[in-house]
């Protein structure tokens, strides 16, 4: 997906998904802490010198925070973008409580190791892209179950193991795993399963067969 692609994309899930931008003081008690913890996991923060001790994460770099139910302001953490930022170190098991994420771009860093099982929780999540990493291991036990995925691109990194079931997310538009080490074989049964996915991208991999 080009980048302006992606944006027209994610405006287009902020918008139906009523998500504001203003700054606003986020739920100390879940989305905070996770915050915290996740920039505790970095070997740089230097970038996230908006990310204080104070509650108001709403208003730092990257995190985009939403209304929850009939609320009158955005409490919890919705979206957090952090494409090109430089940050090292691996991806905290902490973002598996905030539960109400529908975006999570960590692109083009230099993020290293597995992806934590916490991940899982995200329930929520429309649009994922942890692509031009450095991360490693299997996805399928981690991502298999964000139904609600309409954005899925991990390419460029060095995941491994059998390729995701599309049939798996009934929402997929986008779907890049390229340039990694998946295996598998390809069949038809991928191309019926991705009917309504706009771009799809296998290549670079050790995947066998044809479609």
């Amino acid at each position: 997906m080009t980048y302006l692609r992606w944006v027209f994309f994610a405006c287009f899930v902020c918008s139906s998904l009523g998500i504001q931008t203003l700054s606003q003081s986020c739920d100390q008690v879940i989305d905070l802490l996770a915050l915290k913890e996740f920039a505790g996991n970095l070997t740089n923060e230097s970038f996230i010198t908006s990310w204080s001790n104070n509650s108001f994460c709403c208003q730092w770099d990257g995190v985009v925070c939403g209304k929850e139910g009939n609320e009158s302001v955005a409490t919890r953490v919705a979206m957090l973008i952090l494409p090109k930022t430089g940050l090292k170190g691996t991806i905290s098991r902490s973002l598996g409580h905030l539960d109400k994420l529908k975006l999570l771009d960590l692109s083009c860093n230099r993020f290293k190791g597995v992806l934590p099982s916490e991940l899982s929780n995200l329930k929520q999540l429309q649009v994922l892209d942890l692509s031009h990493n450095r991360l490693t291991g299997r996805v399928s036990p981690v991502l298999s179950g964000l139904k609600m995925i309409q954005s899925l691109n991990v390419s460029s990194n060095s995941f491994n193991g059998d390729w995701l079931e599309l049939g798996g997310f009934p929402n997929l538009l986008v779907f890049n795993v390229s340039n990694n080490s998946f295996t598998g074989m390809l069949n038809s049964q991928i191309w019926s399963a991705s009917n309504g996915t706009e771009i799809l991208d296998l290549s670079m991999n050790n995947f066998e067969g044809n479609l």
